[in-house]
């Protein structure tokens, strides 16, 4: 079985004074109880971040520079999509453990990029990363980010679950410029993998616990009175 270590709490501020992130329980407290350290166990997650906070807090990005990326992504996606060069082409033959061995490493890429989006995004409007892995959901597995957000605004949150998609659109121009433009095959796989995540995150399922369902919600709520 394996198992990896953890420093069991970590410490962040919030504007009710200073807290603590729980590990063990997942949970945030006031207090730390002990100093005894948590194991990871394999079937419980299969990878997750110790300490991703403090790695993203070093990243300094304005929330107006990720809008502007975002706007730009989107105007970026929309142009290269409606290219027919790519609608058209066809790219060679390569053997099935090739495209496996192109697709895993673009899959693995794609996730990671996709979660450090949503990270930075919520750093950069002040809230505490606690957690960015994946685990195992039913037969399959999610990958996720959990957020400990401290009275956020409605579009506080929007940027946050968009970010991510953001980030699988512009893997997807790369992909298609890469293809089209310098004749490289991984390009077509970045292509289709990510445009699949686009759509996939962007569905508002509930049981897919997406990132379009999440917006959706945040769109449906009724103004507090």
């Amino acid at each position: 079985m394996n198992k990896r270590r953890c420093t069991r709490y970590e410490r962040f501020e919030a504007s009710s004074g200073t807290r603590y992130y729980d590990r063990r329980n997942h949970a945030v407290v006031e207090e730390v109880i002990s100093e005894d350290r948590v194991t990871w166990e394999q079937e419980d997650i299969c990878a997750a971040s110790c300490y991703p906070h403090k790695l993203l807090s070093k990243i300094k990005i304005h929330p107006l520079v990720i809008d502007l990326a975002i706007l730009w992504i989107l105007m970026a996606y929309i142009w290269h999509f409606a290219d027919l060069r790519f609608v058209t082409a066809v790219p060679k033959g390569h053997s099935i453990c090739y495209a496996a061995a192109v697709e895993l490493s673009i899959l693995v890429l794609s996730i990671f990029l996709h979660e450090m989006s949503h990270g930075i995004a919520a750093v950069s409007q002040g809230a505490f990363v606690a957690e960015i892995g994946v685990a195992k959901a039913g037969f399959g597995f999610q990958y996720f980010t959990k957020v400990i957000w401290d009275s956020p605004a409605k579009w506080e949150k929007m940027r946050f679950f968009f970010s991510g998609v953001a980030m699988n659109m512009f893997l997807s121009v790369i992909g298609i410029v890469l293809f089209t433009e310098l004749d490289r095959q991984c390009g077509f796989y970045l292509y289709l993998t990510n445009t699949f995540f686009s759509v996939f995150n962007l569905l508002p399922v509930k049981c897919m616990n997406s990132d379009g369902y999440h917006m959706m919600q945040l769109v449906l709520q009724k103004k507090e009175e």
